[in-house]
């Protein structure tokens, strides 16, 4: 891609300058992106640039003090009584997490400088679709009042479980509740890749409802007395997929990292639950009822949010099949140069420009992720049991 080549630059131009109501939709996901030390751009009087020097700092920095944090609970944990009840692979589970933990900040941290340029590439083209989609206004509300409803519900979950976790064993660190809340950051990048998915989504369906409308309708002249805007369309069309090309650049890793994270947790904590269960069998023990209720929540909720980003993901597929679909249609009912352009293009276009979101080649996202991942788990978790009480 092109980006590559001003991947950092930082100059102001004319042309990023930003629009409010873009900024006012992201506003939200912007501010929880900073305040964890891994914004994603810069805006500051009107216009958009990759993040500066000191920003990349400002991430760094952040990225540092949580693997600090991590460290410190590892070489502390021998002091806390609670972790003398864990079983050894409950132990060597809390060491899992924070390698895994401080990976995904390290993965934060390179993602939001390396990519500050594509973010920026991505929100204009956010901007360039915004001025041509009827509704816009509206879709943008939409997809502002989505991720604040998502940020709330999983700050405040993630809260309670930790509150849940801790009151149940009678203890309290502050350095676990800054890492509960820091790796809060891994799912503010799902919910922030749902919003844009969604609002290229939304756009694309509106799109298609204009393109419906004028081809079956055979519309010559519009009711200004101009001609209909198939060029405009068609550009608009082709923004729509170099933003998605933008945004698959920009959040590949973060998700992969995610995913990665979701699975390599149920294996632990289903083996963890396993030894528990097996060392107070056949009684009831307190501890592994909890410490199984947990890991239940978090895994609701980290399949939850793969649920949205493989919807979210189909959404778009399907708003670009329907796209085709029609031109489809239409090309039996022509009705100028500029249209007849139009249909070849967007034909061509999804042959040549369109893919299905992959991960390095290993998977697809989309609506069957989460289906593919709790069959996954579910083999292993039958393993797991085959091994413990044969």
């Amino acid at each position: 891609m092109s980006s590559r080549r001003v991947l950092y630059r930082a100059e102001v131009l004319l042309s990023n300058n930003v629009d409010a109501h873009v900024q006012d939709m992201l506003k939200p996901l912007n501010f929880f992106q900073f305040i964890l030390f891994f914004p994603k751009y810069t805006i500051r009087d009107g216009y958009i640039t990759p993040n500066s020097l000191i920003r990349n700092i400002w991430s760094a920095t952040g990225a540092f003090v949580f693997i600090s944090i991590c460290v410190f609970r590892i070489l502390t944990m021998n002091k806390i009584a609670v972790y003398d009840t864990f079983t050894t692979m409950l132990l060597i589970s809390k060491y899992f997490d924070v390698a895994l933990y401080c990976i995904g900040f390290i993965v934060n941290t390179y993602v939001n400088i390396a990519y500050s340029n594509v973010n920026v590439l991505l929100y204009l083209k956010l901007q360039t679709i915004k001025t041509f989609i009827p509704r816009n206004n509206e879709i943008m509300k939409n997809v502002k009042w989505y991720s604040v409803i998502l940020i709330i519900v999983l700050f405040c979950g993630t809260l309670a479980m930790f509150s849940f976790f801790h009151l149940s064993f009678s203890y309290f660190n502050i350095f676990d509740l800054t890492t509960d809340l820091a790796v809060f950051s891994f799912d503010l990048n799902l919910v922030y890749a749902c919003s844009v998915l969604n609002f290229l989504a939304q756009s694309l369906d509106e799109l298609n409802k204009e393109i419906w409308r004028l081809g079956n309708a055979k519309v010559t002249v519009c009711k200004d007395g101009s001609k209909p805007d198939w060029n405009g369309i068609n550009l608009t069309y082709i923004n729509v997929l170099d933003a998605y090309n933008y945004f698959k650049e920009a959040f590949r890793l973060l998700i992969f990292f995610h995913t990665f994270k979701t699975l390599t947790h149920m294996f632990i904590y289903i083996q963890s639950i396993i030894e528990l269960c097996k060392k107070f069998y056949p009684g009831d023990d307190y501890d592994a009822i909890t410490v199984g209720a947990v890991v239940g929540v978090w895994f609701f909720r980290n399949i939850t949010l793969q649920c949205l980003v493989g919807v979210s993901c189909q959404n778009f597929y399907s708003a670009t099949s329907n796209t085709e679909s029609i031109c489809a249609v239409q090309v039996g009912s022509i009705v100028s140069d500029e249209h007849k352009l139009f249909l070849k293009a967007v034909r061509r276009l999804n042959n040549v420009v369109f893919y299905k979101w992959s991960m390095y080649g290993m998977f697809i996202v989309d609506a069957t992720l989460p289906r593919r991942l709790i069959e996954l788990i579910a083999t292993y978790t039958v393993v797991f049991l085959q091994f413990a009480f044969k």
